[in-house]
Formats: C-alpha cells, sequence, structure tokens
C-alpha cells in the first residue's frame, strides 16, 4: 500500500528546534528581562532624585527625609577605638497601653521614646541638638515572606520629631515621618531602594576612610532598628533564655547604634557607643524609662498633658 503523507512529511510545528535556536531565544529571553530589571531600576532612582529635589526646594512637606541634612552633633563624628555597651528593657505591656491609647504603632512609640531621651542626654552633656534628629532605618524589601534564608534589606534616613516638647504630639509626628517612608519604598521598585542605599551610604564611608567627614554633613545621627523576636520564651535543655539584647556595629561617622529586640512580652535594647565620644552614656537607659513613665503619666491625665507642656516651656 502506498505510503500516506503524514507518514513522510512533518509539519512545521512538529519540528523540534534546534539547540542553536534554543540558546539564541534564552540569551534573549536574559538579555530582555535584564534591561527591563536595569530600566525600573533606573526608573526607581530618578523618582527619589526628584522627590528629593522637591523637598528639598520646599515644594512639599516631609514627605521624604532629604538625606545629609542632619546637624554635627555629639553623635556624630569620627569613630575612635573601643565601645560602651548599654542595655535596658521595657515590657510590651506598658508600650501597649500607650499604643491604645495614641492609637499608634510599636515602631511609633518606641522611636518617639528614644528620641526624646537622645534629646534629655544631649542636654545633660551640654550638647543640644539643634533641629531634629534624623536616623538610618532598616526596611525590609522582601515580598516572598514565605521565603527562607537571605537577607533583603534597604537603609533609608528618616527625620523624627520637630524636637517638640509635647511627647504625644512628637508620637503623632513620628508617624507620619514613618508613614512617608513606608508609602516612598511601597511604590518604589525594590532594586532601586537597594541602589539608593548604597549610594547613600557610600559616601559617608569614604569620608571617614580619607578623614573628610567633617567637611559633609552626616547622613543621619544614628541608627535605629527593631528585630522581631520570639513571643513566647525559648527554652534549651530546660533552662529558659530569659532576657536577649541585641549588638549592632557603629555605621561611618557614627558614635552610637541602637537596636530593638522583642521577645517574650519585652522590648529589651542594646546601645552601643563610640568609647569615649559620648560621656556618662549609661545615663541614657534611665532616660528612655523617664520618657516611658511620662508618656504613661501624660496619658493618664485630662487634658494629655497639655498644661505639663506649657508649664515646661514658660520655665525655659
Amino acid at each position: 500500500a502506498p505510503k500516506k503523507a503524514t507518514d513522510t512529511v512533518k509539519t512545521l510545528w512538529s519540528r523540534g528546534v534546534s539547540e542553536n535556536d534554543r540558546h539564541r531565544r534564552n540569551a534573549f529571553k536574559y538579555t530582555a528581562s535584564t534591561l527591563k530589571a536595569k530600566a525600573k531600576t533606573v526608573y526607581g532612582l530618578a523618582r527619589f532624585a526628584s522627590q528629593i529635589s522637591l523637598e528639598k526646594i520646599g515644594l512639599t512637606h516631609k514627605a521624604v527625609t532629604v538625606p545629609f541634612e542632619a546637624k554635627h552633633s555629639a553623635l556624630t563624628g569620627k569613630v575612635n577605638i573601643g565601645r560602651e555597651i548599654v542595655t535596658t528593657v521595657v515590657s510590651m505591656e506598658r508600650i501597649n497601653r500607650i499604643r491604645s491609647v495614641t492609637r499608634s504603632t510599636l515602631n511609633h512609640v518606641v522611636l518617639a521614646v528614644i528620641d526624646g531621651a537622645l534629646h534629655r542626654y544631649l542636654k545633660s552633656i551640654d550638647r543640644p541638638l539643634e533641629g531634629p534628629l534624623v536616623i538610618s532605618m532598616p526596611v525590609s524589601l522582601r515580598e516572598d515572606v514565605g521565603k527562607i534564608g537571605g537577607n533583603e534589606v534597604g537603609m533609608v534616613p528618616v527625620e523624627l520629631s520637630s524636637g517638640t516638647d509635647d511627647p504625644v504630639l512628637r508620637i503623632r509626628e513620628i508617624g507620619q515621618s514613618l508613614s512617608a517612608v513606608r508609602h516612598q519604598i511601597n511604590t518604589s521598585p525594590k532594586s532601586a531602594v537597594a541602589a539608593y542605599t548604597l549610594a547613600t551610604l557610600a559616601l559617608p564611608q569614604l569620608s571617614e576612610m580619607f578623614d573628610f567627614s567633617d567637611k559633609i554633613p552626616p547622613l543621619s545621627h544614628l541608627v535605629v532598628s527593631n528585630v522581631p523576636g520570639p513571643r513566647a520564651a525559648l527554652f534549651l535543655k530546660g533552662a529558659e533564655l530569659v532576657e536577649a539584647y541585641p549588638l549592632s556595629t557603629l555605621g561611618p561617622n557614627q558614635n552610637i547604634n541602637i537596636t530593638l529586640y522583642t521577645y517574650n512580652g519585652f522590648v529589651q535594647c542594646g546601645i552601643i557607643a563610640s568609647k569615649n565620644s559620648l560621656p556618662n552614656i549609661e545615663s541614657l537607659a534611665d532616660f528612655i524609662n523617664q520618657e516611658i513613665e511620662e508618656l504613661e503619666y501624660i496619658l493618664s491625665t485630662p487634658d494629655l498633658g497639655v498644661a505639663m507642656v506649657k508649664k515646661r516651656q514658660s520655665t525655659k
């Protein structure tokens, strides 16, 4: 019987793809995806630049924090050899009561407390800060929350309160700053945030290496980070882990770092400072607790501390 055409002739779409064609297609896809990623990064950096420019010339107000506008202070300068370590702890129960009344987050409250405590400390050593405190804050860039391992973190400057004597107003102002930062990060490509982080951190590193840090404004006064930990107690062979204090490193031209760690119903604070640069740094732990106590007192008064703040301002 004669052979059918289908026995000898293959349709075009049924023919195999050669190895060279496959390599060319893969190379094209890789090149296209790389160019797309680079374009997103460039777009994101241009967006950062435009936001900073608008803030710098006054067309926006506290929409973003402009980098390298922090004032020189005792908290900044060339880092010396040697470290001093201070720790303190605050119960989450106390912080949650403050959060409930002020309708704020954990970060809002702890940053307001640290802001007030650092201003108290600087006044106590006769080095008051002229202007607001600016911190560098790590932000998560992780999109896949189920992913295990690896760090995806950016670092952005955040301006805290305007130096107000009102702790409740301080929480509100810091909340606005953090909301602006979160909006900026969420609406920007992650690669652009990472590139922005590297660009802003490079200059402080170079200025410390080549000893011209006093010639440029600091990127920020210090790094403050909050690391979430286990909500329940941990045990090792029946022995309970009672406390765990985090310790980080000092950034270029920064004499202090504060890291918070939440564990088993407590916020545990680890402070590391450049030795001999910040005298009596152990008093900062006392000022942190004083700020918590003042917030608790103010929130228990009918006028939320308005009379107390007015009295304090009148005695200046």
